[in-house]
């Protein structure tokens, strides 16, 4: 860790999320624990209204997504990661086959995308899924099955446009 950066913690209804930030409150990183870290939780700001909103069942990325340096990406991921984090409402699912076709590129780059996403929630990796099983999630599988069902449960916009996982 730089010594520029700071560690915050947000509690989400499905377990704890912690945020890597820079003095310049650029994101760095998100990850999932399941244990509670020895860090300051987030006060304030964008991030924070962000979180608020998301927990309370509301999707608004745009202003969140202008924390990310866009330009540490390739084209092509940077494409997939905006499409999947537009197109793609809190309570439903899109196939890693169905956003390779709308990104025009393969189910396997589209995979890989996902496997090394460096924000989950903000970039709801977790939404892509296989066409016959969930697919993989880090740290666990596991997460990934409660956060889509706790989307499911949760969300309050886009009610009437889900397309959702079902095995």
């Amino acid at each position: 860790m730089k010594s520029s950066e700071r560690i915050c913690t947000y509690e989400l209804p499905f377990g704890l999320w912690l945020i890597l930030l820079t003095d310049e409150e650029r994101l760095v990183r998100t990850w999932l624990q399941d244990s509670k870290p020895n860090a300051e939780e987030i006060h304030s700001g964008v991030l924070k209204d962000f979180l608020d909103k998301y927990s309370s069942g509301l999707w608004e990325p745009s202003f969140v997504l202008k924390l990310v340096d866009w330009n540490m990406f390739t084209e092509k991921r940077a494409e997939v990661y905006r499409t999947l984090t537009t197109a793609v409402p809190m309570g439903s699912t899109i196939t890693y086959g169905r956003l390779g076709n709308i990104c025009n590129c393969s189910p396997r780059a589209v995979g890989s995308y996902m496997r090394t996403n460096k924000f989950p929630i903000i970039i709801p990796c977790h939404r892509v899924v296989g066409q016959k099983s969930l697919g993989g999630y880090s740290p666990e599988v596991q997460w990934k099955r409660v956060i889509l069902e706790w989307e499911l449960n949760n969300a309050k916009s886009n009610s009437g446009n889900r397309t959702f996982w079902s095995w």
